[in-house]
């Protein structure tokens, strides 16, 4: 492999939403990315962008070119507040495919740091602290509010799957949540963490030992030099929690009956019951856990 292959950036896969409208759709701006800048913006963007600077544009020019003393002494100070207009326009028009808006983005990082300060001050209250009392050696959580778990969830929503496969999960997801107790309380917890290829490393390692055809070994071993290299503990990957809770333990039981029949029926693609060391270590940060 030459340098500038293993210097240059991989992205591959895609992500599709077939039930966006065509106002949401989403398009690179190829232009700006030759600059490293990957920012994109909608149809729905452009056209409200596109009035909005029409407006401001005609009332600027109106304002100031029907009296020569406007023109004057106000002109300077008008075309600074109507660059900023435009600079705040540009914050909602372009977005970032994985983070929205930097309009958006800036509303919500001021309303956290409102509260944070609020929660410093003693002027709010922490919602999550003292939620967690203890946990069991079997991994039960004892809350506030009576007993929970923690699992980790594979989903099996595929970002590319047929229309009727989307439908026929959605349509599992009604019964799950119309199914289950309405005493049943689930907190999701979405984390990240490096991905680890090791079983996919081993299966193309197989594949090479087991075939004797030169074009299959060579995509092997192409799988597996990027596996080791591009992959294994490099690439993040998201990774699903569920807290499931109930006033009882027998309560419990029967949710965790509940998530497992889904399992089996393919609402869930895995369900695994963390221990107590790992469900301490992913609440701890969350929960102020000591």
């Amino acid at each position: 492999m030459s340098a500038s292959n293993d210097e240059e950036k991989i992205t591959y896969g895609f992500k599709a939403n077939i039930r966006q409208s065509t106002w949401e759709l989403i398009y690179a701006i190829e232009f700006l990315r030759k600059f490293g800048l990957f920012y994109s913006i909608t149809i729905g963007r452009i056209i409200a962008s596109v009035m909005v600077l029409l407006v401001i544009v005609s009332i600027f020019c109106v304002y100031l070119f029907t009296s020569y003393l406007r023109l004057k002494y106000l002109g300077l100070p008008l075309l600074l507040m109507s660059v900023s207009l435009l600079l705040i326009l540009s914050q909602y028009a372009f977005i970032n495919p994985s983070f929205g808006s930097f309009l958006s983005i800036g509303k919500s990082m001021s309303k956290q740091l409102k509260e944070s300060k609020a929660k410093k001050k003693g002027k709010e209250i922490d919602d999550q602290i003292d939620i967690i009392k203890d946990i069991r050696e079997d991994g039960v959580i004892i809350t506030k509010n009576g007993y929970a778990r923690l699992l980790e969830i594979d989903g099996s929503t595929s970002l590319n799957a047929f229309p009727a496969e989307i439908r026929a999960q959605e349509n599992r997801a009604q019964r799950y949540q119309y199914n289950r107790e309405r005493s049943t309380v689930e907190i999701e917890i979405t984390s990240s963490q490096r991905q680890n290829a090791t079983n996919q490393i081993k299966t193309a390692q197989h594949l090479i030992r087991m075939n004797t055809h030169p074009a299959i070994i060579d995509n092997q071993m192409q799988e597996e030099y990027f596996l080791k290299t591009k992959v294994n503990g490099r690439k993040e990957t998201v990774v699903q929690y569920k807290m499931v809770e109930e006033k009882s333990e027998r309560g419990l039981d029967l949710a965790m009956e509940h998530i497992y029949s889904y399992e089996a029926e393919g609402y869930f693609y895995s369900v695994r019951e963390l221990n107590e060391k790992e469900t301490r270590e992913i609440l701890t940060d969350i929960f102020f856990l000591k």
